[in-house]
């Protein structure tokens, strides 16, 4: 009986050591575990820190791209130009319904060509350059 009372030791050691390796084994994996999702949550905080910058920066870029753009000379005339084509609409539009309204007014006096050769000369002032007027004015500036 010395043999096998020998032998079931022996497998109790073995079973033992195996037993402490997978346990050592066991935490080793855990602490990766742990570590791996970590890392993964940094990478994820970094991926929504860069997308904000990207974003902020995109954002100001485009903010700085419209100032300059209000800045410019084409932005102003534009500006003129929708002015004055907003200006004769409603006159016309105002013209059309005072006749409408006042049977007996005449209207055939009220002229917006004369309101639109102020504007011109209003025009003129601030672009003095024929190339830098409103389409309207260059075709009669030109043509």
């Amino acid at each position: 009986m010395g043999i096998l009372e020998g032998k079931v030791c022996y497998e109790n050691v073995v079973a033992n050591i195996e037993q402490e390796k997978v346990i050592e084994l066991n935490k080793e994996l855990v602490v990766a575990i742990a570590s791996w999702r970590v890392t993964e949550v940094e990478l994820m905080e970094s991926k929504e820190k860069i997308v904000k910058e990207k974003s902020s920066t995109i954002t100001e870029g485009k903010h700085q791209a419209m100032e300059e753009y209000k800045a410019s000379e084409p932005f102003e005339i534009e500006i003129v130009e929708g002015s004055l084509f907003t200006f004769t609409m409603g006159f016309n539009l105002y013209k059309t319904q005072v006749a409408r309204l006042f049977l007996g007014v005449d209207v055939g006096h009220l002229n917006p060509e004369e309101s639109k050769d102020k504007a011109e000369r209003m025009v003129q002032m601030l672009v003095p350059l024929p190339w830098k007027h409103p389409r309207w004015m260059r075709q009669r500036i030109i043509g």
